[in-house]
């Protein structure tokens, strides 16, 4: 093959890369910064509590942290993570932490939260500490509020 050729046929080549990764769209990260949180059952008292991070994606929000109950005590503390488009709830997940007699307990947790289909995304969680009483019965503690794109409320209060 002469020069010319060679030329030719690199400059065909570079235009259909060219074309094929214009077509390709690269995935669309989140432009919004990840979110912590930490709330306990009283201001400043960790017996039960739970604490983490929120790292929103465009659709969903990937969320990890712990619940623990050290409490000594035949309860147990269930946090629950609900998520909105608006004021319409997309999706709930919940983690319990029993305590152990001897050390307390922590559970660690790592999931996704919402709708993958859903245009637009989540753009708020709301995180509630639940104390469960042995009877069955229990308790909502404090509730904490992050929203995607603006500050979270109750920081520092928990």
């Amino acid at each position: 093959m002469n020069i010319k050729r060679q030329a030719q046929a690199a400059v065909a080549i570079g235009a259909v890369t060219a074309a094929a990764v214009a077509g390709l769209q690269a995935p669309a990260n989140a432009a919004w910064p990840s979110d912590i949180f930490h709330i306990a059952d009283v201001p400043t008292w960790v017996v039960q509590h739970t604490d983490g991070h929120v790292e929103w994606g465009n659709r969903t929000a990937y969320v990890d942290g712990t619940v623990t109950d050290n409490d000594n005590l035949p309860m147990s503390s269930t946090v629950i993570f609900e998520a909105f488009a608006g004021s319409n709830k997309i999706d709930t997940q919940t983690r319990t932490a029993n305590e152990d007699s001897s050390l307390g307990w922590s559970r660690s947790f790592a999931f996704s939260i919402g709708d993958p289909d859903l245009r637009g995304g989540i753009d708020r969680i709301k995180i509630t500490l639940r104390i469960n009483y042995p009877d069955g019965s229990w308790v909502n503690g404090p509730t904490f509020q992050i929203h995607r794109d603006a500050v979270a409320e109750n920081v520092g209060n928990y």
